[in-house]
Order: C-alpha cells, then structure tokens, then sequence
C-alpha cells in the first residue's frame, strides 16, 4: 500500500506524457535484489505509449533478467567492449569445443581487470598472440588477480601471464628495451642493429638472424609489450616507446639477470652494450668518458656497442682515435648527430664493427674513401652540410670506399657519392649481399650523362627468373636513365615471372621509363609509387592510352605547355627537394633505413638542362593504368601524381589488401574508377582540384580523408560531411577556400578527428547537437584564431590542441565550462632561431632524398 501511495503521487505528474525513466543499481545490488518490487511499481504508473526504463547494473547476469521483451543488454561498460573482442579471438577455439572451458572465464579475469583498462589491453593482446590458451591457465590467472587491489600489482601479474610464454630469445630483447629511459622513442632499425650485434638473437647469417630480430619487435608490438609511436604507410611500425607499467616490469627482471649493471648509471646504460662492466656513474659525463677514454681502459675489452647519437664530445679528433685504438672488439658504434669532423684512419683498427652510422655528422666527404671494414653490414652515411648560408642544414653524400669489393658483408650502403667514372657502382654490383643501396649522383649535365650509362645504358631493363632474390626496394630518380639518345624513347623495365619475389617497394619519380610490365605478379609488392613519368603511359605496352581528343585541342596544348616548365623545375636543387619533402617520413633515420630504402637505385639532385630535352611530344599527354582482376595481390599503398590527362581502373578483384591511395592529379579530365570495390581502403590523400573528390563519393569504406589544395567551398564540406564512414579530416594547406569553416546539422555522423592545417581558417562552427557528435580531438594550427564556438554541442570532445599564437579568451571559456572537460593544449610558434635551423632537429628532413 506503501508503494501504491507513492506510485499515485508520481502519477499526477506522468499523466499523459511520454516518460523516460532511469534505474541505476548500486554496488550493493538494490534494484537487483529489489527488482519484483520495483517492476510491479513501474507496471502502476501511467505512462503513455514510447515510455522505457533503462536500468544501469554491473551484474550481467541480472541485467539480462531486466530486458523486456527478452532479450540481450546494451553493453556500454569497457569490461563488456574488451569480452567482445576476446570472445570474438578466441571463436575458433571455442568451437573446437574443449573440455572444461566456459567463455564465462574471459569475463570474470577482464571483471578483476575493472576499472584498469591497461590490464585489459595486455590480456586481449595475449590472446590475439595465442587465442589457445587452456582453461587451466585462463583460471590460475583469474586467482591470481583477484587479491590484487592496485593497478600496479594486477599490471604486474597480467604483464607476467603474456610474458612467460615468449621464447627465451625474445624475452632477452624485452629485457633489452630496459636500458632505455622510459618513453624514450626508440627507432626500429637500432634496435634491430642492436639486437644482432649484443648476440641476442643468433642463427645461422645475418641476413636470417635480422630476420628473426624484425619478427621479435613485431611479436613483442602485437602483445602490447611496446607502443607504436610512428607508423608507415604499410601499417608496419617504424618506432616505439615502452610504456611505464612495461619499463618498471622489465627493469625489475633486467637488475635481477645483470643486463641492468649496477655499476653503470641507468641514466648512461643505453650508450653502451650489455654485460660491458663498465663503471659510470650518474654524477659522471658520457663526455668524460670519451674525452678520458685511456682512463677506462680495464673495461673496454667487453665493449661492443658504442651508442654516442646526440653527445658532442669530439672537440678534438684525438678522442675517436682513441676509440679506435682502444675498443677494437667494437661491433655496433653509431656517431650520429655528434660533433664528429673528421673520420680518422684509425678507424679500420676496428675489425669487428658491423654497423657504422655517421648520419647528420660533418665528415668530410672523402673521409670514407679509405674506410675497409670487412665485417662491416651496414653503413649509414649523410654530412650535414651548413654551407648553404640561412637555409636549414643540408645533408650530402659521402664517397663510397675505394675498396668497396672487399666489403663483401654490406647489407646497407646509404647515401654515398658515386665517383665520376662510375668505376665504383661497377664494384658495388659484385656486393651479393647487399640489399638495399642510396646512391647520390650530383654533378653537372654532361658529367651526369657520362656516369648514367655507365649504371646502366640500354633502353630496356629486364629482371629474368630467380634473379635478385633479395631485392626489396627498387627506385629511380630524375630523368635521363639512359643517355641522350634515348630520353625521348623511354626506358622498358620488365620484371618476368619469379623474378625479384621479395620486392616491396616500387618507386619511379621524374623518370623517361615508358613502361613496368610484369609488376602485377610481383608477390610481395606492397607499396607503388609514380611521379611525374613523362613517358610512362601504362603498365605494359598491350593497355592502349585513352583515345585521344581533338576538340579539346587548345587544353592539350596547354597541358604540353607547362609539362616543360614542370620539368625544368624539377631538375633544380630547391624544387626537387620540396617533390621529395612531401613524399617522406620527416623522421631522417626512417628516410634513410626505410622509406626510401632501395636495394638497386639511382638517386640524383637533376642539375639545371636544356629545356629542348624535356619538351613532351604529343603522343605523351595522355595515359591509363589499369590494376586487372587479381593482380596486385599484396598491394597496400598506392601513390600517385602527375600533370597530365590520366585514366585509373581497379577492376573489380584487383589489389584486395589496398588500404591507402595518395592521388596528386592536374588534369580535370582525368579519372578514376572502381575504388567503392577495393575492400580495404580506408585512407585517402588528395592534392589538386576538389574534381578528385568524386572519385571517392562511394568508396564507403574511407575512414580518413587527407585534402590539400583542394580549395573547398563550404557546400563542399557538406557534401563532404554525408560519407557515413569518415572518422578522420584532415584540412591541410589551402584545402579549404572561406575564413569560417562551418559543421551543420547531420554533417560528419561518425567523425572523431579534426586536423586543421589550412592557415586562412580563422573561424570554427559547431552549429547543431548532430553535428559531428562524435568528435574526440580537434587540432587546429592557425595564424590567427578569431573564434571556436558551439563545441557544447560535443559530449566526447576529450582533447583540443592549438597551433597558434593566441587563443582567444571565449575559446578557452568555452572549454573550461564544457562538460566533457576536454584538455587544451597551445603550441605556440617556435622562436625565429628555431625556424631558421639555428637549433638542431632530430626530424628535420634533409634536403637530399635518403632511402
């Protein structure tokens, strides 16, 4: 009667009104326990038709009592979002039906997980390692978490399920990554270089055993043990930092086997190899140690690897002789980004190096004529050149050994010189092992013309079966591949069937070559790059170009009109330069060890030439490329750009893995079909006329869009703001073409980051609650800020960072009385020394192309 009292009471005011009506259980299980009770008060009151109750409990069992009609619960708890994917992980297994095992066990060790999401990631990662785990295991850990109260105890018997089951090797290179300070960004082809020469992981060669290094650091990213920090175009990961629950797990296991030595400062351990017996404390200098070298010479004999990137302690050349003389068992020393001027002779005292990285140093060019190591894998070469006045600080070649053909180990040669006779890229052919090579060729036209034959002088290239069988990177730069005779012919490369089967990465940039027949059944291609090959018109010589048009005779004239001026620009320094800076990594070490890593290539910084040589005949103002149904198998990236009319067709079936298309085209004309049937295309970079758009209209499947020099309207960004499936913007330079950019009603359903980089947008609007509501972090760099406004109509907004010099005060008050409490973040512009490259930057990028 009690209950029918009150049930009256709120019937006066419910009476004829659609009514919402939320329950929230309490840790003690009220409405749960209470739940016959409440239900036949609820059935009392008089609601309307379209009236609910939503009940909000941690008991999943019970919360399935509550639906009516039955049914399953709305999860919106992270224990319930990480049980799906579990589940989802482990389906197979479950299906095989084993005995004993209930998926309720999934749920009860991500239930002790709660509120520390940290330990639910580790345990999904384990199980995306090895979803076969027994029930035995499953249920051991769920005893063990359950006493543990702390993040840091769960964390540590979480980390402990996952890495017990490493292989010994790999638990040794995780052990590794303590010598590290803790977020500290550690590249990946260090680390790799490091692994190898400490004798972490060993087999049978080295080319087998950096295999095996690669798959350890990818093993050690899929279990979540390390945390990408940058990521290539392919997905693959190019650095990582270690996390503070890892670093502190690790640190603990490294003290207890010695790979953390006492006697040396943790603060210094990263600079030397592991078990050195070094004594270094924190008090002391890494510089001390170098300027006083002879001083440490009882603890040298262990040392093998000399990590010295970004101390400047070589104010005289004296103290790397020494190095040289005294730690002759040194396998690994890297003086990257050190003060370093001069490569002594000294240097080939060291018998066993097998990595040297003289990148961003300045060692004269010839400093490396006399260098014979014949251990040596890998040589990682650039000088910073600050002669070129204000500008940022250059990077040049250095010249390639004199004795080159004695270096049979080299694996990698980076950005050397090639001589002027060519006598040296003959040598570097007998190299068997060499697998990836950057070769600078800078010097005037006629000396160009003279060395280019000499790497290679027929007007067709063909890789026959079984050759190159280690060939992963092949690029070509700049024009005249051949000599003069050919460069209005062009170049054909063909690849037959079996040849080069582990090449990755094809990239043709300012090139004469005409055609690349073949490359469609290249079975490890995964990256194609095409830029601005006058004479490329297709893949192979049977695709026919587009017909072409006579009525449209005036535009072709024009287009052949400044395909010249295109060119002519191209050949010098400062333009070549800019078409480089936009396709790489800004990171130099990736540059020079990844991105532009080719096994067999020819880089140049073209000098200026007669115009005469690169006018475009007619027949090459139009072209089409068409990816046939099941070729490019394995293609993940394919980018794009050129000036003239070009056609480009993924029939349906072709390149199933493609994820990404970067697509810089001039020509209105110009089209492109079948993306809406590539299955797996979710990242799209256009630059030039907002015509590129419509490409993409039913390519639903583009989760981020990259605009640059689209010169929107904002009608386009409505239009835009319709593709259900876009969860990333980014408005680079001069994409947008008005001062206010403006978010309406119903516009990006599913966005969640903003990227404003176009500088004339002054002013950002949120107009409506169903505005892009699902918006987490906006970040905006401007030259001037005038307004942010109606960001109240975003819940999830967690995080808005600013480039700029003043956020208005409204701005900032806004987000102080936002209710999600987003963080603001103001960068505000580097000082002028800073732009002018006065203060070294670690990713800066070189104005030389490096691989």
């Amino acid at each position: 009667m009690r209950n029918k009292g009150v049930v009256d009471m709120i019937n006066k005011h419910l009476k004829g009104k659609k009514t919402l009506i939320i329950l929230q259980d309490d840790d003690n299980d009220f409405v749960s326990s209470q739940w016959e009770e409440t239900r036949y008060a609820l059935n009392l009151l008089g609601c309307t038709a379209g009236s609910a109750v939503i009940v909000s409990t941690k008991n999943s069992q019970k919360a399935k009592e509550f639906c009516n009609p039955p049914g399953e619960p709305v999860t919106c708890s992270l224990v319930g979002l990480y049980y799906d994917i579990v589940l989802q992980l482990t389906e197979q297994r479950v299906n095989n039906g084993n005995d004993g095992y209930n998926p309720q066990i999934l749920r009860n060790i991500l239930e002790s997980c709660h509120s520390h999401e940290f330990c639910m990631k580790i345990f999904t990662h384990a199980l995306y390692a090895n979803p076969n785990r027994s029930y035995e295991e499953l249920h051991k850990l769920h005893q063990d978490l359950v006493p543990q109260k702390t993040l840091g105890s769960k964390a540590k018997k979480m980390i402990k399920f996952s890495y017990k089951e490493l292989p010994r090797e790999y638990k040794t290179c995780l052990l590794y990554l303590a010598i590290f300070p803790q977020g500290h960004n550690i590249r990946r082809s260090t680390l790799i270089g490091r692994w190898v020469t400490e004798g972490l992981i060993t087999k049978q060669d080295w080319r087998i055993t950096v295999r095996h290094a690669e798959r350890c650091f990818d093993v050690l990213v899929k279990r979540g043990f390390v945390l990408p920090r940058d990521i290539g175009a392919t997905g693959k990961v190019k650095s990582c930092i270690v996390g503070d629950q890892v670093h502190g797990f690790i640190s603990k296991i490294a003290n207890k086997e010695h790979i953390l030595d006492a006697r040396l400062s943790d603060q210094w351990a990263r600079h030397f190899s592991i078990f050195s017996g070094l004594r270094l404390r924190a008090s002391d200098k890494i510089e001390k140690f170098v300027q006083r070298l002879p001083k440490y010479s009882p603890q040298l004999p262990l040392l093998k690897v000399l990590d010295l990137e970004g101390v400047n302690c070589f104010e005289k050349n004296q103290y790397l002789k020494d190095i040289c003389n005294k730690i002759l068992l040194l396998k690994y020393l890297s003086l990257r980004r050190t003060n370093v001027t001069k490569l002594p002779i000294e240097i080939n005292n060291l018998h066993e190096l097998e990595v040297l990285d003289i990148r961003q140093t300045r060692v004269p060019e010839n400093d490396t004529r006399n260098v014979l190591l014949l251990k040596l894998r890998r040589l990682l070469a650039d000088r910073v050149d600050s002669s070129s006045g204000m500008c940022a600080k250059s990077c040049s070649a250095v010249q390639i050994p004199n004795q080159i053909n004695r270096m049979e180990n080299l694996e990698v040669l980076s950005n050397v010189k090639a001589s002027g006779d060519g006598s040296d890229l003959k040598e570097i052919r007998n190299l068997w092992q060499l697998r990836k090579l950057g070769v600078v060729i800078q010097d005037n036209y006629n000396h160009l013309r003279r060395l280019r034959p000499t790497a290679y002088s027929e007007t067709k290239l063909t890789f026959n079966k079984e050759e190159f069988p280690q060939l992963k990177y092949f690029l070509v730069e700049g024009p005249d591949m051949t000599d003069g005779k050919t460069s209005m012919t062009g170049t054909d490369i063909k690849f037959e069937d079996g040849a080069t089967t582990e090449l990755e990465k094809i990239v043709l940039s300012f090139t004469n070559i005409r055609s690349l027949c073949g490359i469609d059944n290249l079975p490890k291609l995964k990256e194609l790059e095409l830029e601005a090959n006058q004479f490329l018109l297709s893949f192979g010589h049977d695709e026919a170009a587009p017909e072409q048009h006579t009525e449209s005779r005036d535009d072709e004239q024009n287009t052949q009109s400044e395909a010249p001026k295109k060119n002519t620009e191209s050949g010098g320094t400062e333009s070549r330069a800019a078409a480089e800076k936009d396709t790489q990594s800004t990171d130099p070490d990736e540059q020079n060890t990844n991105t532009r890593a080719t096994e067999l290539g020819t880089q140049s910084r073209v000098p200026e030439q007669n115009p005469e040589r690169n006018i475009v005949p007619e027949q090459y103002t139009e072209s089409r490329f068409t990816l046939k149904k099941d070729k490019f198998q394995h293609l993940v990236c394919f980018r794009f750009k050129d000036s003239k009319r070009t056609d480009i067709i993924f029939e349906t079936g072709a390149a199933p893995e493609l994820k990404k298309i970067i697509l810089f085209l001039d020509d209105k004309r110009s089209k492109l079909t079948g993306v809406s049937d590539l299955p797996k295309l979710n990242d799209v970079e256009l630059k030039g006329d907002k015509f590129l758009l419509s490409f993409f209209y039913n390519a639903n499947h583009v989760t981020k869009m990259t605009l640059r020099d689209t010169q929107l309207k904002q009608e386009d960004i409505h239009e835009l703001g319709k593709k259900q499936s876009l969860r990333c913007l980014v408005l680079s330079d001069k994409s947008y073409d008005e001062s206010k950019l403006t978010f309406n009603k119903d516009d990006f359903p599913m966005l969640d980051h903003l990227i404003v980089e176009c500088h004339n947008i002054d002013s950002i609007s949120f107009t409506d609650e169903s505005a892009a509501p699902k918006l987490i972090r906006i970040v905006w760099s401007f030259s001037k800020m005038k307004s942010l406004s109606g960001i109240s109509y975003l819940p999830k907004l967690k995080e808005i960072e600013c480039s700029g010099e003043h956020v208005p005060y409204q701005v900032r008050k806004e987000i102080t009385a936002h209710e999600a409490k987003p963080v603001l973040t103001h960068k505000r512009p580097p000082h002028q020394s800073q732009a002018t490259g006065e203060e070294s930057d670690d990713k800066a990028s070189p104005l030389i192309s490096c691989f």
